[in-house]
């Protein structure tokens, strides 16, 4: 047996369950040969010889064929069966050296390299348990080729593979086994995939393969068809997926607090992300930012992975003349993930937020906090990994909203329903410098009244670096193309262009320095009262627990 250590976050020691696995693979792979062309004279002793075979008198049933390879030396059956008894017998020597006769003698007689791939599978075999890998390997791509026991002959290749650290290669034999959907080699196949990843730097692919390699073993415990051998084999697999997994099948809960100060040189008069369609006040401003957040998460190796959470917020501008552009927020959230760890997830947020503005009176210069909005957002989403680190996802989520700042104008009134959705592709590579997302999106914002009812699709780049274990950093461009379609003034069109950089430092594991800057520039064909520039930046600690 040989033993194998995980590395990373799944550590545990597990069992290569190889020795067991290849006797089973080979009683699978051993089928009797045919009678199609033994002359009928010799049908009697090649009868007895099978018989013998049968009954497990392996010295007999050579012997017999021995004679009958004297009398007959074309009949490839009788070199057939005769491998198969030396190869029962733990002759591995002669019965590689019938396997090369064959092959041969076949070759000799130019017949379809189809009828060669049986016997160079059996030699693969032979040369793996010899150690001989460099051999099994060619023979094992042959048999592939050709067209017999593929996914037994994928699957050694894979194991020749990763114990030659050749982990990319492995992968894609074992993924061909898995696309076969061979029911005796997905527990193991999905178990080597899981290695491969691991040693390969990637952590979400490992789990998703040792949770497949947990159910492809747990249905074959669970069918009553499947052998003792076959059973024994799932379990260790099982077993050792299960320790592999132990760590992340946890609830926990968690939380944050973060304080950040910085500068605004055009505060948004309108709370909104930096990427939507609103006017800016024109006023500049140094601020200081606090946010806190608390949640829970139920294990995610669950079938269903429920993660509740509350996050508020409240901003400072030193500018007195931008105090309408402080905000405090506060929404409870809760997001409901089938699979949330597999390949393939999907799920449901709901979520509620109301939205303060300062509210300054300017006769006597005070101010205090007034409901400004709330609303309450529903929706799906769902991911889908199409290849080893590439991911492909999308969300669709509808936000009923009410604005209670509305101008008295009911064609100024931003209440209404907002619709949004988002495709991406992420690339999960783990490389130093180039990891990026790909997304489009889409905003429809709905509103009662004609002045802000708006139309906008964008496209959105963003890439992650780590230039060391504890620095990390974000990219991100967004491009956002906005119409304003029903204003009695004329038609709005806005292009809005982001670019935003962010890192942090991680200092202990629970407070970590964070800075971002960001600027916006918005072009609008009504460029006198809606183009503007705007640039920010921030700076802080954040404390998780």
């Amino acid at each position: 047996m040989l033993s194998m250590t995980l590395r990373g976050p799944l550590r545990s020691p597990v069992t290569h369950p190889l020795k067991s696995l290849g006797a089973v693979l080979l009683l699978l792979c051993w089928t009797l040969p045919a009678w199609a062309t033994v002359e009928r004279e010799f049908e009697p002793e090649y009868s007895e010889a099978v018989l013998a075979f049968n009954a497990k008198d392996y010295p007999k049933s050579v012997s017999i064929l021995n004679e009958l390879i004297k009398k007959s030396p074309k009949t490839p059956e009788f070199f057939e069966l005769k491998a198969l008894a030396l190869k029962a017998s733990n002759q591995e020597k002669e019965a590689a050296e019938t396997y090369q006769a064959l092959i041969l003698a076949k070759t000799a007689d130019s017949r379809p390299k189809a009828e060669i791939a049986p016997y160079a599978f059996e030699l693969g075999m032979i040369r793996f348990k010899e150690k001989k890998y460099e051999q099994a390997s060619s023979y094992f791509t042959f048999a592939q080729k050709y067209g017999f026991n593929e996914s037994a002959a994928h699957f050694y290749s894979g194991l020749i593979q990763f114990q030659s650290n050749q982990w990319g290669e492995a992968e894609k034999n074992f993924a061909e086994v898995i696309a076969s959907k061979t029911d005796e080699l997905m527990p193991a196949s999905h178990y080597y995939l899981a290695q491969c990843a691991l040693r390969m730097d990637y952590p979400a692919g490992a789990i998703q393969s040792f949770i497949s390699a947990k159910k492809a073993s747990q249905s074959v415990l669970d069918d009553p068809q499947s052998t003792a051998d076959m059973k024994q084999i799932s379990r260790q697999i099982l077993d050792g997926s299960e320790q592999s997994l132990a760590p992340f099948d946890k609830s926990q809960f968690f939380g944050n607090l973060t304080e950040l100060t910085g500068y605004d040189s055009n505060v948004l008069s309108v709370p909104s992300s930096v990427t939507d369609a609103v006017e800016a006040s024109g006023k500049h401003s140094m601020k200081e930012i606090l946010a806190a957040g608390v949640g829970y998460a139920s294990s995610p190796l669950k079938t269903f992975q429920f993660v509740p959470s509350y996050r508020g917020s409240i901003n400072k501008n030193f500018n007195g003349d931008s105090k309408s552009g402080e905000f405090a927020e506060s929404d409870v959230s809760l997001f409901v993930t089938k699979g949330a760890l597999e390949k393939t997830s999907y799920g449901a947020k709901i979520a509620a937020e109301v939205l303060f503005q300062n509210d300054l009176n300017p006769v006597t210069n005070s101010s205090t906090y007034r409901r400004y909005s709330q609303g309450f957002t529903f929706g799906p989403y769902l991911k889908r990994e199409i290849r080893p680190k590439y991911v492909l996802g999308g969300e669709f989520f509808i936000k009923p909203q009410k604005f209670y700042r509305d101008p008295t104008s009911s064609d100024l009134s931003r209440t209404g329903t907002l619709t949004t959705g988002r495709i991406y592709l992420q690339n999960f590579a783990g490389r130093k410098y180039w990891n990026p997302v790909l997304a489009l999106r889409f905003e429809d914002d709905d509103t009662d009244g004609n002045e802000y009812n708006a139309k906008s699709k964008a496209i959105q780049l963003s890439n992650a670096l780590t230039l060391r274990n504890d620095i990390e950093m974000t990219a991100l461009l967004d491009i956002d193309f906005v119409e304003y379609t029903r204003r009695f003034n004329g038609e709005r069109k806005d292009k809005i262009v982001l670019l935003q950089v962010g890192a942090s430092k991680r200092l202990t594991p629970k407070w970590t320095v964070l800075a971002a800057t960001d600027y916006t520039i918005n072009h609008s064909n009504i460029a006198d009262t809606y183009s503007y520039n705007r640039f920010s930046f921030t700076a802080g600690a954040s404390y998780s627990f």
